[in-house]
Parts: structure tokens; C-alpha cells; sequence
């Protein structure tokens, strides 16, 4: 197996990587847009759909470029090594964008893939609801058809983007009477639709997330993804897309945390610690597990058939939660107490933003969309365990 990049990948990736150093973002919110996830800048963003990046893999007869897949992990990839302010980038093109690739209508990817191409629009997605916990079948809010349209009642939790998008993956119940993961189905939300209102919820993380209010919201009949009750099975689906490429931003991420803690252990401010073995292991241990994770991205974004292995994905999925909470405590071991301290303009080396990646990295704790979901995935398609209703 040849795992090399080709020399269009690799001109590909240079100049990503050249844009991303030079570009001088202006961000939406200055005030929160530190820490793991980059941040966000519509301006930054529209750029990158200038220059054809948000739509590598649609199709040229939707405005997109049409390349093979791994050119999409690519740019995540160094939107991550460079913490890029690229904020919806994966919500918009890899999931929402993907979905109506995948299971939308012909008048469904005319009407939303050039403006995604374009950097036009972004999107988010209203999944999860209150008490739910990370069951995310447990899915309460109704879509009612009434004609034209279905009339959606509910509310959701961690519509984190709402405020900041212009549409939602929506999931709601359209048939009662069946097992929970059969009666759902998946809806293209306008987020300032008539009864959709949102009320902003502090996190540990310190960046936000929305609780959303559906109160007879009307949504056309055209805005249903694929069939009725068949939302369950899309949203699987797109997981195996959206976890591949993701991750390839989260290897961008470390990559370059990685790169950061060796540089202050080598530092003056690093003191003694180049020197002690036992940090000399853990960074080399640190090194070899994102050189790995790195390695099996790549092979599954490179697979011909992604979506015949989403046991495989579903791994990805875990081991890069599980290295992305190790290093975070690993890095604020080796940093020691100043690392406790929230970074600020002028202060020494020690505090690399690790207090505000550790609180934001407490989420791949309990992530319906992380841990809960993969695992459940690995158990039945990895090893044909039966499932919780079976």
C-alpha cells in the first residue's frame, strides 16, 4: 500500500498551509475566539470559499471542485496545525453540505451546494434535546405534516451554532409508534424562521452553546432530507463523513500543540524539564499516538468505500477523543502550575492557551456525537454485538 501524498496533494497542501500563515483573520467575536477549535471569521471563511476550498468534493456541476475525498482531510488538517478561525467549517461542509450531496433532492443541492461552495452560507445542526442525555434517539420534538409544510414542535440542547448560521440539520419525530430510531427524520431549519428563538448557555469551555426553542415552526415539505422516518440511517451514514475528515483536523490541532510543548521544553522557560526522562517519554509517546491517529485518518479518507467501514471509522472516532483529552493532561502536567493560568498578551511560554483547551476538551467527555455514539457503532458493526433494543 502506497501512503504518499501525490504531488497535487502535496502543492495542495503548501498552499493551504502558505494562506493560512499569512492570512490576518478579523474575527467575529475577538473576546472568544481562542482556544482548540480556532475561533471564528466570516470573513476568513468566505475567502476559503473564494478560493474553492469549501467545495473540494462537489460535484463542478453544483459549483464545486470535485476532487477525491482526502483533499478535504487535507484542508482540515491545516486549518488545525494553524488554529485557521474557520468556525463551521465541518458543521457546514462536511455535514450538512455532505447530507444533501448524499441523501438530498435534486432541488435540494442546486438550491444549497453552490451557496456552501461559496462560502455563501454556513449551517449547524439541532440534534440533541433536554434530558436526553447522549441518547440521541430520544428525540421529542414532532414534525407534523400539514400540507406544504410540517409544523415542528420541541426544544433543543447544544444548538451551539444557531446564533451564527443560517440554517440547522434539524432531527424530529415523525412517527410515534415505532422503536425511537425509526419514526425520525432529518430537515433543513432556517434559523430565522418564524417560533425558532435560542437562549445562550455558559460553558466550561468558555465559548457558549444554545438551548433552541421550536414553537410551531413551519418548514416546507421540500426541506425534508430524503424520505420521512429514515433520519436515523442518514445521520449514521454522514457520521462515517463527517468522523474521517473531522479528525483530520483534530491531527492538525495536535500536530501543532505538539510542536508548541516540545518548542517551550526546549525553551528557557522550560527549565529542567528537556532534560528529565519521564517528560522526555511522555512527549515521545504524545509524538508516536498523533503520528498514528494521523496515519488512520488518512488511510479512511483515502478508502474507496468509507461507509463500509464505519466500525473502523467509529475507532477513529474514540482514539481521537481519548488522545485529545490525554494531552490535554499531559500538557498541563509538564507545564506545570503556570499552566493553571489563562494566557495573556506578554506572558511566558508555560501557559500555550493549555487552561482553556483543558476546559474545552471536557466535552469529548460526554459528546453525544463522541464517545457514546462511536462506541455504540464499534460494538454492533465492529463486533456484532446486538444493539440496546435488540
Amino acid at each position: 500500500m502506497d501512503f504518499a501524498f501525490t504531488e497535487e496533494q502535496d502543492r495542495f497542501r503548501a498552499e493551504v498551509r502558505a494562506f493560512c500563515e499569512q492570512a490576518d483573520p478579523q474575527f467575529d467575536d475577538p473576546q472568544k475566539s481562542k482556544g482548540l477549535k480556532g475561533g471564528y471569521s466570516a470573513a476568513l471563511y468566505r475567502e476559503l470559499g473564494r478560493r474553492g476550498w469549501l467545495g473540494l468534493q462537489i460535484p463542478t456541476r453544483y459549483g464545486g471542485a470535485g476532487r477525491p475525498p482526502i483533499f478535504e482531510a487535507i484542508l482540515a488538517e491545516e486549518l488545525g496545525r494553524s488554529a485557521a478561525p474557520a468556525g463551521n467549517y465541518a458543521g457546514t461542509v462536511l455535514e450538512f453540505g455532505h447530507l444533501i450531496l448524499r441523501h438530498g433532492s435534486e432541488w435540494q443541492r442546486e438550491t444549497y451546494l453552490p451557496r456552501i461552495a461559496s462560502g455563501e452560507i454556513r449551517a449547524g445542526h439541532m440534534y440533541t434535546e433536554p434530558e436526553a442525555g447522549s441518547d440521541l434517539a430520544a428525540v421529542r420534538t414532532t414534525a407534523v405534516r400539514d400540507g406544504d409544510v410540517y409544523v415542528v414542535d420541541g426544544t433543543k440542547m447544544f444548538a451551539s451554532e444557531v446564533s451564527r448560521t443560517d440554517y440547522s440539520v434539524l432531527m424530529a419525530r415523525t412517527w410515534r409508534d415505532v422503536p425511537a430510531e425509526d419514526g425520525l427524520s432529518l430537515f433543513i431549519l432556517d434559523n430565522r424562521a418564524p417560533g425558532v428563538t435560542h437562549t445562550r448557555l455558559a460553558t466550561l469551555g468558555g465559548k457558549g452553546t444554545h438551548q433552541a426553542y421550536l414553537d410551531s415552526v413551519r418548514i416546507p415539505a421540500r426541506d425534508l432530507i430524503g424520505e420521512e422516518n429514515c433520519g436515523w440511517e442518514y445521520f449514521l451514514d454522514i457520521r462515517a463523513e463527517y468522523w474521517t475528515k473531522n479528525q483530520g483536523y483534530f491531527c492538525g490541532t495536535m500536530a501543532r500543540l505538539l510542536e508548541q510543548l516540545v518548542g517551550f521544553t526546549r525553551s528557557d522557560d522550560g527549565g529542567w524539564r528537556a532534560a528529565d526522562p519521564l517528560i522526555r517519554q511522555r512527549i515521545a509517546r504524545l509524538a508516536m499516538d498523533v503520528a498514528a491517529l494521523r496515519l488512520l485518518t488518512y488511510r479512511l479518507a483515502s478508502a474507496e468505500r468509507p461507509h463500509e467501514e464505519l466500525a473502523q471509522i467509529a475507532t477513529l472516532k474514540v482514539l481521537t477523543d481519548e488522545l485529545i483529552l490525554r494531552f490535554g493532561n499531559e500538557a498541563m502536567a509538564i507545564g506545570g502550575p503556570e499552566s493553571l493560568f489563562a494566557a495573556q498578551p506578554g506572558a511566558n511560554a508555560a501557559g500555550l492557551s493549555l487552561e482553556n483547551r483543558y476546559r474545552e476538551n471536557a466535552l469529548k467527555h460526554f459528546s453525544s456525537l463522541g464517545h457514546a455514539l462511536a462506541r455504540s457503532v464499534l460494538a454492533t458493526d465492529g463486533l456484532g454485538l446486538p444493539s440496546v433494543e435488540g
